[in-house]
Parts: structure tokens; sequence; C-alpha cells
């Protein structure tokens, strides 16, 4: 059985990892991104299970329209 896989959209570093080491704990396969762009890119790549997006991204796209775009 593949393990889940969440992908955190998170431009603050300390976050990003505690959410993804706390994740790995209960059996999920995590993967953490910085910058809205590199979202986008990620989600194609990557077809995670679930996104959790910052709001207040760094770079040109913020979490909400990354939301719109990939609904």
């Amino acid at each position: 059985m593949t393990k889940p896989r969440i992908l955190i959209s998170e431009d603050e570093i300390i976050i990003a990892e505690d959410l993804a080491a706390c994740l790995e704990e209960l059996g999920y396969q995590t993967c953490a991104i910085d910058s809205g762009e590199s979202t986008l890119d990620m989600i194609r790549a990557m077809q995670p299970d679930l996104v959790l997006l910052d709001v207040n991204l760094k770079g040109d796209i913020d979490g909400i329209e990354i939301g719109s775009k990939i609904r």
C-alpha cells in the first residue's frame, strides 16, 4: 500500500518542516515548497492526494489563487 502524498506550500521554513515531520510520523509522504510558482509545478509532477496551502506565499501567486487553479 502506498503512502498518501501531501504537498505543503509554506514559505516559513520552520512551519513547513514541523508540519512535514508531524505528517511523516503519521505515515504520510510529504514534500514542502516555498513559493506559489513552484507549488503549481510540483502539483503537476507529484499529483498529491492533499495540498496544504499558506494563504500568503512569496512570489506572484498566493495560496488563494493556487487553490482556485487546482480546484
